[in-house]
């Protein structure tokens, strides 16, 4: 055959004239023995990116790409692969980030999102580079055990510059309890600092104690229960109750590739500047008597608290906070005012997060260092003290602007009439007369000198179409403010001094104490290892650098399993993660945890104030009111996570007896907010990470956002033997520092498989094991990988 195929030629001159012999002489190599590489094939990862260009309009091609693309989507490409697909023309856009083969559903929706429409230039490069860009980490799970065992996976980063803000979302119900089945409202509120971030996919899963989790699209369109649309703040009722009891909420976001933008800018570090503070009390004096006379001598500022963020230098009369935190979470909002950046929809525009019903608490109230400090904007929008009163009435009472920039004017009979009182010019524009000799309304306008009254039943206009008449059913701003809780048994009084009493606070480092129940029912349910896994996400993830942490453990009695800790290493939280309670007997006894909770607090200098406990059980307890009193007047916040179906009822009342401040307002500087302690509940069932959830909510509320840790992934599930867990994880562009993949299992170790956006794969040798946990930890170094 070598005659044949080589016409008669040598076996070594046609291998001495190959490529590999060109400028290959001979050498002395004293080792022969070769490198051995082993090379693990995986799952496919596949992007298509398709030409969308105004010339494959022609030849019917736009129609044959379906065609084609679908055959491949539908009946060629391997179950388990990862398949993308972007489109390009003259700049290229990602249709849809990578997503798993893993069902018939999966292939259609691939299928119905290839692109059916053509424009534009060609730009190959933009296509390509696209389809480099997913910034997808994969992860893919095997079962190993010989039986089913259920897995977790969550996956925690921090903001990868310390100078720009990270994108977080914030879950909330309009209320904490409802009696079945009067619909609740969920709110998440999507924001990259004090910026909304609009167009993003936002889905809510709440999880009931028995039947399957439900998934709701929450939506930003104003319209059913979403008041505002494109304020970052996404909405949906929920009405698929089974029946009395705790449900959990969680809430994730995806952004929808081509609307959604984040910003880059940095954010300026919150500095002492003396205009904030003289032109804020300044503001509060004049609101003060402002708001006593619209009230009709009920209501006044009284007690004025201005919170200082961590940065600014300490000062002898500064005093340290109580339930007062910087923290952007639900909470009973008594007071809360910023001082931020200009909003991208707003700018300068004083403007209150307002997303509840007629009557519901507001989130905040935002100005901006330009309105504090140029007094030439006063011309515009009114005296501050005025411009406060009408964004007061948003934020504590829960009405609405009787303006309508959109609708200045409306139709009675064959007239047109303004909104609010007032003559139109010839361009139908509206400009109020300043010589008014009405005395309403303050929430139509606060730059008429005359304007000193809330609308009543008899001034007010139940024909303009505002806000106020659409989501209070016509009724007037007055009849909302006076039937409210602040109004109950509060009748005109005659006070000689309004003038405030104005308190710094300075935030400080975060001291916490983590109250853990041992007692014997949490040997069931397998509660005290998935304790131990929770907690240990926390102490090894989530609580802060320079933060103070102590143990306690209770049951009958409560024992204190370790002092307050200075958070400052790895060994640090190593050590206090080995400290967590392994054994459960005996009974529950709430409050003899919670008092030992106060003392391990009262470690670093003596006092409770500002401090935080995380109380955690599965029991009831009928003596959980005797500490009432005590929690009260702790001044400390406590975070309750309610474990399995019988925990006390009455836990979510520790965090409500904190974090409530009666008759004051709290003038912040920068982004803070005023707040009670958090309540979470989690389930038994396994396949449902609830409790890790929980733990990984409790981010700091110091102001310093580069520290929060941002929770990317949270999920779980039942798997087979040998069979599969995947799954994909997007880091975006504003974070990616200390980000950390934790695995939990509850039988067998499985084998587990990361693969970073360049194709980097981890296995369980790269992982930290914690075998007695059955915790597998996997810190990403440096800043992880976005993109190519």
């Amino acid at each position: 055959m070598q005659n044949k195929m080589c016409d008669e030629r040598s076996t070594w001159d046609v291998i001495s004239k190959s490529d590999d012999f060109k400028n290959n002489h001979p050498t002395n190599i004293t080792s022969l023995e070769p490198k051995f590489t082993f090379l693990h094939a995986k799952d496919r990862v596949l992007c298509l990116v398709l030409d969308t260009s105004g010339s494959m309009d022609s030849e019917n091609r736009i129609e044959r790409l379906q065609q084609a693309a679908g055959i491949f989507l539908l009946q060629i490409i391997e179950d388990q692969s990862y398949v993308g697909i972007v489109g390009f023309h003259s700049y290229a856009t990602e249709i849809q980030k990578l997503t798993v083969i893993e069902s018939e559903d999966s292939r259609k929706k691939l299928k119905n999102l290839l692109p059916k429409i053509a424009s534009g230039g060609t730009n190959i490069c933009a296509g390509v580079q696209a389809g480099f860009q997913s910034g997808a980490w994969m992860y893919s799970i095997q079962n190993g055990a010989g039986m089913p065992q259920v897995v977790t996976i969550t996956v925690t980063s921090r903001a990868a510059d310390e100078n720009i803000p990270p994108v977080t979302v914030n879950a909330h119900l309009n209320q904490d309890t409802t009696s079945y089945p009067k619909p609740l409202i969920i709110f998440a509120e999507v924001s990259q600092g004090f910026l909304p971030v609009v167009g993003a996919n936002v889905t809510a899963t709440v999880e009931r104690a028995e039947g399957q989790p439900v998934n709701l699209e929450l939506l930003d369109n104003g319209g059913g229960a979403d008041a505002v649309r494109n304020d970052g703040v996404y909405s949906r009722y929920f009405i698929e109750f089974l029946g009395n009891g705790r449900y959990t909420i969680k809430v994730s976001v995806q952004g929808k590739d081509g609307i959604v933008r984040l910003t880059t800018r940095k954010q300026s570090h919150a500095m002492y500047i003396p205009g904030y503070v003289q032109n804020g009390k300044e503001m509060v004096r004049s609101a003060s008597n402002f708001l006593y006379k619209a009230t009709k001598h009920r209501v006044y500022f009284r007690d004025v608290k201005i919170l200082l963020p961590i940065t600014w230098n300490s000062q002898p009369n500064y005093q340290r906070p109580s339930t007062q935190s910087y923290e952007k979470v639900k909470a009973e909002i008594m007071a809360n005012v910023i001082i931020a950046n200009p909003h991208t929809q707003y700018g300068d525009d004083p403007y209150t997060l307002q997303y509840g019903q007629c009557g519901d608490k507001g989130r905040y109230i935002h100005f901006t260092q330009n309105f504090m400090l140029d007094d030439s904007l006063i011309q515009l929008y009114g005296e501050r003290g005025r411009v406060l009163v009408h964004e007061w009435a948003h934020l504590r009472w829960g009405v609405f602007d009787e303006y309508n920039d959109l609708v200045p004017f409306y139709a009675v009979g064959n007239t047109y009439e303004a909104t609010s009182t007032g003559l139109p010019d010839t361009d139908c524009n509206f400009f109020p007369d300043q010589n008014q000799v009405t005395s309403t309304s303050i929430m139509y306008t606060t730059g008429l000198p005359g304007v000193v009254d809330f609308c009543d039943n008899k001034t007010h206009n139940r024909e303009a179409p505002n806000m106020q008449n659409k989501m209070c059913d016509e009724r007037s701003t007055w009849d909302v403010i006076s039937k409210s809780d602040d109004f109950k048994n509060n009748h005109p009084t005659n006070i000689t001094s309004l003038e405030p009493k104005f308190t710094f606070l300075h935030v400080k480092d975060r001291v916490l104490c983590l109250v853990l129940d041992t007692s014997g029912s949490m040997g069931s349910e397998n509660r005290i290892q998935r304790l131990q896994q929770a907690a240990g996400i926390f102490l090894l993830q989530i609580i802060e650098d320079q933060s103070y942490v102590g143990i306690v453990g209770f049951h009958s009695y409560a024992k204190v399993i370790h002092e307050l800790t200075l958070i400052e290493s790895e060994d640090a939280r190593k050590k206090l993660k080995n400290l967590l309670p392994k054994i459960s007997s005996g009974g529950t006894n709430i409050c003899e945890g919670v008092r030992a909770g106060f003392q391990v607090l009262r470690g670093d200098d003596g006092s409770t104030n500002g401090d935080e406990i995380v109380l955690l059980t599965d029991g009831e307890d009928s003596g959980i009111s005797r500490c009432f009193s005590e929690v009260e007047q702790s001044g400390a916040v406590i975070h309750t996570i309610a474990l399995g179906p019988k925990a006390a009822k009455e836990l979510e009342q520790l965090s409500s007896k904190t974090g409530i401040c009666e008759h004051c307002i709290d003038l912040i500087i920068s982004h803070v907010q005023s707040l009670g302690g958090l309540q979470y509940a989690a389930t038994d069932k396994l396949d449902e990470n609830g409790l890790v959830d929980a733990f990984t909510g409790l981010v700091s509320g110091n102001g310093n956002m580069s520290q929060q840790s941002i929770q990317l992934e949270s999920s779980g599930k039942s798997i087979a033997s040998n069979d599969w867990f995947n799954g994909t994880v997007f880091i975006d562009k504003s974070v990616g520092k200390n980000t950390s993949f934790v695995i939990t299992w509850g039988i067998d170790t499985p084998e587990m498989f990361i693969r970073d956006p360049k194709g980097k794969l981890y296995r369980n040798g790269n992982f930290e094991m914690d075998r007695v946990l059955f915790t597998a930890r996997l810190p990403i170094p440096g800043l992880a990988q976005v993109r190519f």
